[in-house]
């Protein structure tokens, strides 16, 4: 699967993987879960509208929205410089092959 990283107008970074329906949410929090355990959990922010549908988790404290949208398809987005370093590890494990 092609997850790619991008920085996005916030000036950090997202990961974008276009060949990903919605229906993936679980999948990919599976995947996460495995690698990060007691390192992730869930965010306190949801939100949906025709078009997108995104919800926060938190892995070591740094919220990064995990989502769906017409434009990039599935998507986790930083939104910190704690958040990007997130983001690396996660494209770490999704171009390795333990996450894909």
């Amino acid at each position: 699967m092609a997850w790619k990283r991008y920085q996005v107008s916030n000036g950090h970074n997202t990961l974008d993987n276009e060949e990903l329906e919605p229906d993936a949410v679980s999948w990919v929090l599976s995947r996460l879960k495995t690698h990060f355990g007691l390192r992730l959990q869930g965010g306190s922010r949801v939100g949906m509208d025709l078009s997108a549908a995104a919800g926060e988790i938190r892995i070591d404290d740094a919220p990064i929205t995990l989502g769906w949208d017409n434009w990039s398809g599935f998507f986790l987005m930083a939104h910190d410089d704690h958040g990007d370093a997130v983001l690396h590890e996660i494209e770490l494990q999704f171009n390795s092959g333990e996450v894909s």
